[in-house]
């Protein structure tokens, strides 16, 4: 700070510090207005500005007016579960929950779509920086998606931990597993804080800081305005074989004022990135962009994030689009994600379909995971592509015969296929794939892990994929626990939801849910509940 405060002194006002890559528009935004006021002496009114900009202090107001009483505890916990999750990232991160925070949460019943999203909205966030509004509003869904599944408390935490990101300045992102990608869908696992993200907040700190202590000691300053061009801004590139290298370029120039910062984010692991990831004003750097088509064939569809600095594109999304036409493909003979076996003599075959302007041949193969008989000959014919959604068409390849030679019990288990081929590049080839008995539930079993006199809730899925069925019932043998059914999207899904009613025992408590259906060789399923109270 000293620095500062000479450099003001014998050369006048400085540029302002120069935002990280990550930091977001609406925080960009706030911090040029109080260098607005620094550069042109208006030291009291930056000060007025800065005091209700983010702290470490973070109060939160919390309105759950509009949440089922029953669900009101276990929503609560998923908060303050990513309240800690931001605990452990940000040092001296303090968050009180109190009436009228500097962050709001509040629920409704469903949102309209965003305008990034497919269906309706999980969440939606208002960001001002004016007198008497929060710096940032959530309102969470208490139904997501289009079959307006009821939201549990896994989309709870997902959506409080990215509202508290987004207190601190951070732009979202593309789904990566941190809270800053979050979506709209529901929520199959949690996220969490990045170690990058971390370090943008803690970024994002010091610059505040440096605009109080300025603020304070009447210090001028100029705000710094990078700009960011790339180009080109859209990636078509022409089809190439899978395993041939890809490499191409693209030019980013800072024609601002202010050091540009930016990084690229991709949402594929097939993207290898190298550039420079600052850039003074005038200058341009070039990114060089290489995929891996070895391992992605198909149609690639993909998108590389760009977050910057830059007031008017701090996110920019560059498409990326790249066939990749497949040496091979493997071939389900059914629609569905599974194969559905009886309990005994289950065959099911699997197709190799081999591109023939580069043929290889078959050496060996092998199945692991289950005792099995495999056997395998050339084969040709028309087959569709499940899994790419292509229509059935003329192929060449192998076909491979398994037969099960051990009794299944109900369940779903991996099996993998292992071939040798005579192709260099190709030589050993593997394809995993899940066969299933039954209808499932996804856990077998489910265990709450410690609760008190409290509420609780958790979720399983049963399953038969496109073998659809009806679920008649869901009982509970004991009254500490009940069942609930909702269908989820697609066939042969639905969500089963267990509720702990609370005011459990003292220690193990152990019950059953009993699922009844339509299908008479199942017509009871029996999902084993565990809890220990405490």
């Amino acid at each position: 700070m000293l620095i500062l405060t000479l450099l003001t002194v014998f050369q006048g006002p400085v540029v302002g510090p120069a935002f990280p890559a990550g930091s977001s528009g609406h925080f960009q935004r706030a911090c040029l207005a109080v260098e607005d006021d620094l550069e042109a002496g208006r030291f009291s009114a930056a000060e007025a500005k800065l005091a209700r900009y983010p702290t470490p202090a973070l109060t939160i107001e919390w309105d759950d007016r509009k949440v089922p009483v029953s669900r009101k505890n276990e929503f609560a916990k998923a908060r303050d579960k990513a309240i800690a999750a931001w605990k452990d990232a940000i040092d001296g991160l303090n968050v009180q929950i109190v009436k009228g925070g500097r962050a709001k949460i509040t629920f409704a019943d469903a949102l309209p779509e965003n305008a990034d999203s497919i269906g309706p909205a999980g969440a939606v966030f208002i960001q001002s920086a004016d007198q008497g509004d929060p710096w940032i509003e959530a309102v969470i869904s208490l139904h997501r998606g289009t079959q307006r599944t009821t939201s549990e408390s896994a989309d709870v935490y997902n959506e409080v931990g990215y509202m508290i990101g987004a207190y601190f300045g951070l732009e979202r992102g593309p789904h990566t597993g941190s809270f800053m990608g979050r979506h709209d869908e529901v929520s199959r696992w949690t996220l969490a804080p990045l170690e990058i993200d971390i370090h943008v907040i803690r970024d994002n700190l010091k610059i505040l800081n440096t605009l109080r202590t300025a603020a304070k000691k009447h210090l001028r300053m100029i705000p710094g305005r990078p700009h960011l061009v790339i180009n080109p801004s859209e990636l078509k590139l022409d089809p190439v074989v899978q395993g041939q290298p890809v490499r191409v370029s693209m030019s980013v120039s800072n024609q601002g004022t202010g050091i540009l910062n930016y990084r690229i984010v991709p949402d594929c692991g097939c993207f290898n990135l190298q550039y420079e990831s600052s850039i003074k004003p005038g200058d341009s750097k070039l990114v060089v962009v290489q995929i891996n088509t070895l391992d992605f064939p198909g149609d690639l569809h993909k998108v590389l994030t760009v977050q910057s600095n830059d007031l008017e594109s701090s996110r920019r999304a560059i498409p990326v689009s790249l066939l990749v036409e497949p040496k091979y493909r493997f071939l389900r003979t059914s629609s569905g994600p599974v194969y559905l076996v009886p309990k005994q003599g289950g065959q099911f075959d699997l197709l190799l379909d081999i591109e023939q302007r580069r043929p290889f041949s078959v050496k060996a193969a092998q199945i692991d995971g289950l005792h099995a008989t495999l056997t395998y000959e050339p084969w040709s014919g028309l087959a569709p592509d499940y899994e790419m959604g292509t229509p059935a068409k003329a192929r060449t390849g192998y076909k491979f015969h398994i037969a099960l030679t051990e009794e299944i019990s109900t369940g779903r288990l991996p099996l993998t296929l292992v071939v040798d081929t005579d192709d260099p590049i190709f030589s050993h080839i593997r394809q995993s794939f899940y066969i299933q008995r039954g209808i499932v539930a996804l856990p077998s079993s489910v265990y709450f892990g410690e609760v008190g006199k409290e509420p609780a809730r958790a979720t399983a899925y049963l399953s038969r994929p496109d073998q659809p069925f009806n679920i008649l019932r869901a009982v509970s043998d004991t009254k500490f626990f009940k069942a609930a059914i909702e269908p989820m999207p697609g066939k042969g899904e639905y969500k089963l939801i267990i509720s702990y009613l609370g005011n459990g025992d003292f220690g193990d408590l152990e019950g059953t849910i009993k699922v009844m259906t339509d299908d008479p060789e199942q017509p009871e399923i029996a999902v084993p509940v565990r809890a220990v109270v405490h």
